[in-house]
């Protein structure tokens, strides 16, 4: 009964947040489904081509996390990592508050033999260089955008997003530098829980340290990066060639501003399916180049056709993985309440 409070209390949160996203873009004349004329001018030969670089973009978004695992296992296989990692987003996809990001470090220590709290060391090395990454490209694209009147937020949130990611960054490299004495520093400040609890506790810590440890292996790490840096390109290229197809006329820079805009945004806990912060990280990276009247029409398609693609891409390969590697996404809903 208290996991089910739980997993409600987070669901109904989750949908106060995309409930309230909804209305601000609403109130921005943003229509979330436009009118069927809106559509007239899509080419969708683009939107056919966009569903090919999105496959891709999920394949190697999938497929890099392997070279993180490989080290804690050499057994497990590339196939296995992938298709937990199309499961994983499916997760991230469907579940409330982001809670699903648990979701690839549950499933590698049910099926990988890799311990959970590994797996969690593996997803914050993700997250550090995909961070520091995205920050770079979107306070490249931020300083590069053509003179004009913008907001305030403009000014700082590149380089604001690169400095939480690159102390992120340094915080892990002196956990892995000093990673004997944080045990003993961490088994110090708890030494008043009982020993079974504090063991426990220390067993976590050092196996999240385990999963950290990916990080200086050149032979996991250089694979890593290079997928990473495959991914992110032709994603924003694609956001970009998507935007031309809804009749959307924009610099080339522009799709990687979108693209980092989006990334950024839908990092905060959010609503089921990601809605709200999705549109909302959209509808801001448009408001840098585009007038309103864009916005409102070609924009407002845009935004759902992406969103429906994404969603619907994100699902179709999630539940195939999961049903041809034998994984139970009803596990996953029922432990995650505890998050």
């Amino acid at each position: 009964m208290k996991r089910f409070v739980n997993l409600i209390l987070k669901i109904g949160i989750s949908i106060l947040i995309a409930i309230g996203f909804g209305v601000w873009i609403e109130s921005k004349g943003i229509k979330l489904i436009p009118p069927k004329d809106y559509f007239s001018s899509v080419r969708w030969d683009y939107v056919l081509l966009y569903i090919v670089f999105l496959s891709l973009v999920h394949f190697f978004r999938a497929y890099r996390w392997y070279y993180l695992v490989k080290p804690l296992n050499p057994q497990i296989s590339p196939i296995r990592t992938t298709a937990i990692a199309f499961v994983g987003f499916m997760a991230i996809m469907l579940l409330p508050l982001r809670t699903g990001e648990f979701a690839r470090p549950y499933f590698i220590s049910t099926t990988g033999n890799i311990s959970m709290s590994s797996g969690l060391g593996t997803i914050a090395i993700e997250r550090v260089i995909d961070g520091l990454l995205l920050s770079m490209v979107l306070t490249i694209c931020l300083l590069l955008l053509p003179e004009g009147d913008y907001p305030n937020w403009v000014n700082y949130i590149g380089w604001l997003t690169f400095s939480l990611f690159l102390f992120a960054l340094i915080i892990l490299i002196i956990i892995l530098i000093f990673k004997d004495r944080i045990i003993v520093l961490f088994e110090r400040l708890f030494f008043f829980l009982p020993k079974k609890i504090l063991l426990r506790i220390l067993s976590i810590i050092k196996g999240f340290i385990d999963g950290l440890t990916s990080l200086p292996d050149k032979k996991a790490l250089f694979p890593f990066i290079f997928f990473t840096f495959i991914y992110w390109g032709i994603n924003g290229f694609s956001m970009w060639e998507l935007a031309k197809g809804c009749g959307i006329e924009l610099p080339l820079i522009a799709g990687y501003t979108v693209m980092s805009i989006l990334a950024v945004g839908i990092l905060l806990p959010t609503g089921p399916g990601l809605f709200g912060n999705f549109q909302a990280g959209i509808y801001l990276a448009f408001t840098l180049y585009l007038p309103e009247a864009i916005i409102q029409r070609n924009g407002a398609v845009y935004i759902f056709i992406i969103y429906t693609i994404q969603v619907a891409l994100t699902v179709i390969l999630g539940t195939l993985s999961m049903f041809t590697s034998h994984i139970s996404f009803k596990k996953i809903i029922v432990d995650q309440s505890t998050v």
